[in-house]
């Protein structure tokens, strides 16, 4: 539903009348045509950036609205905004608001921070510890794209789509984010891991996904999207990888409207197709070496009936052991069912979970599936 879909972020303060008119921020030089904008960032802008984030960082010996001067680099305002822009796509920064065009100048940039110091620290080392669980998933083995793959599903995974949550704390420590909270996400998972990061806004202004850079070539990442939508043009409870590693290309024509993607600015082009042919329209995991983190292939099988893990304690019915499918007249699936001390929630039946069973009845005990499919059964 499109209602879902662009309820997620307007990137500063600009008032819902003022949005209607010019949706672009103002520094992005708007060609004609449908194709996305493309933003260089110039050296002094990575100056002020660099200064910017420094201070932030240092924030337990600055006020709370941290103030920096810029004045010295002679910046015009629209490459001030650029650095506002730049700063507001950092997921490190979830304790600073970035939110207010106004706060970024020639002179200088300010900076409120949300939290008081103690809160701040105290929520960084939350967020680190989350951190860290999902790079000790990534290995020195791993290729690049198995990386952000593994990074990718361990986000979806990990987060439920939720409005006014829009920081990388809300996405990995409270688990719920809006887009711009799985961007942020996604943002700080790839810049710990070490790669080149970036990220799109949309022209409407309602829309932000990440750019990664593997292996020299930039690709698009909308974990939003991958955590919910469906080629069908709705929000289902079920994971894809649709806009993993995608291209220009896919993005502007992902068969949704100019609302989802359409039209975007980011710094880089992104004009690689390699995964797109093995990728687009996929449920399960393009990357048959992404291993480590078995969202969709682990599994186990208790009492003669298979299931796969397909999120945070939740599994799928997928399957039914030889012996139990000659044996058993009743199949009864449970609602919940416990494996290794941990209890998992039946939310599925997978289309040929059944197929060559003699039972004659299907007791299922959970009225709250996401899916089920019990065809020639």
């Amino acid at each position: 539903r499109s209602s879902d879909l662009v309820a997620c972020l307007t990137l500063a303060s600009i008032p819902p009348a003022a949005l209607a008119k010019s949706s672009v921020p103002s520094f992005v030089k708007v060609a004609s045509g449908s194709k996305p904008s493309i933003v260089k960032t110039t050296a002094k802008e990575r100056v002020a950036y660099r200064r910017a984030y420094k201070a932030c960082l240092d924030y337990k010996r600055q006020p709370k609205t941290i103030v920096v001067d810029v004045s010295d680099l002679k910046l015009t305002d629209a490459q001030a905004l650029h650095v506002g822009y730049l700063l507001h796509a950092n997921g490190e920064l979830f304790w600073v608001s970035t939110y207010n065009d106004d706060n970024f100048t020639s002179e200088r940039f300010v900076l409120p921070c949300t939290y008081d110091d103690a809160t701040i620290t105290k929520m960084r080392k939350k967020l680190d510890k989350v951190v860290d669980k999902a790079l000790s998933r990534i290995t020195s083995r791993m290729d690049g794209v198995t990386k952000v793959h593994t990074l990718h599903d361990y986000l979806i995974d990990r987060a439920d789509y939720a409005d006014a949550h829009k920081t990388a704390y809300d996405a990995l420590v409270l688990r719920k984010a809006d887009c711009f909270g799985f961007a942020q996400g996604m943002d700080l998972l790839l810049r710990r891991a070490g790669f080149s990061v970036d990220m799109a806004f949309n022209f409407s202004g309602d829309h932000a996904w990440n750019l990664v850079k593997v292996s020299g070539t930039w690709y698009h990442v909308d974990a939003t999207w991958d955590n919910g939508y469906t080629n069908a043009y709705f929000w289902k409870n079920e994971h894809c990888h649709l806009f993993l590693l995608q291209s220009d290309a896919v993005m502007t024509s992902d068969g949704y409207t100019d609302e989802g993607h359409g039209r975007w600015w980011a710094h880089h082009r992104c004009t690689s197709k390699k995964y797109r042919d093995e990728g687009y329209a996929r449920k399960e995991p393009f990357n048959k070496e992404c291993t480590t983190y078995k969202l969709y292939t682990k599994g186990f099988t208790r009492y003669g009936l298979r299931y796969k893990v397909y999120g945070t304690g939740k599994v799928r019915l997928t399957g039914v052991s030889s012996s139990a499918k000659k044996k058993a007249r009743t199949l009864t699936v449970p609602a919940k069912v416990t494996y290794k001390g941990k209890t998992y929630k039946v939310v599925g039946i997978a289309r040929s979970a059944l197929a060559g069973t003699k039972a004659k009845t299907l007791v299922v005990e959970s009225g709250r599936f996401s899916k089920a499919r019990v065809k020639g059964s």
